[in-house]
This record gives C-alpha cells, structure tokens and sequence, in this order.
C-alpha cells in the first residue's frame, strides 16, 4: 500500500519562483567558464557550431582569403586587407 504524502510551501508559489531563477542563475555561472574553454580549444557547444543553416554562405576576400562577416558586400572595404570591393562574386565549390 503506497502512501501519498503533500508538502505545501508556507511562503507561496513567489517565493518557489525565486529560487527556481536562483539556481538556474547559479547553474549558469558556474557552467558557462566551461564552455568558454571548450570553445576556446575549437569544440563544438552550440547546434549551429556543429549543424551550420543550409544554404549558408560564406563570405572571402578574393584578394587575402580571409572570412568576412555576412554584412559586407560591395562598395565596402576589407577589415583585414584594406582592397575595396566593387562587386560581389559567387564561387560554387
């Protein structure tokens, strides 16, 4: 014969919402030093560093080969070479 038994709270369900976003704050904290380590030796910790979107595009300067982020385009200038861009080119691999 299985026994129920029921606690109840005295202090209301607030004061079980605050100490929900206590430990979940406290979780975080303690957690994300690991994962900035992880990221930092090139492991993967989010689904869009294993699983980049399909249909992604990566953005090169044809001049250094270096990555550009996804808002340059043309007219611009390179952060890292410094050539200015008059147009923009697909390259299909």
């Amino acid at each position: 014969m299985a026994i129920a038994t029921f606690v109840t709270i005295p202090f209301g369900s607030g004061w079980l919402l605050i100490t929900g976003v206590i430990l979940l704050v406290s979780i975080a904290l303690a957690v994300a030093p690991f994962l900035l380590i992880l990221k930092a030796f090139g492991v993967p910790i989010s689904w869009s560093d294993r699983f980049p979107a399909i249909g992604s595009t990566e953005k090169k300067c044809l001049n250094c080969g270096r990555s550009v982020s996804a808002e340059a385009q043309a007219k611009q200038r390179c952060p890292y070479c410094g050539v200015y861009w008059a147009y923009e080119t697909t390259v299909k691999k």
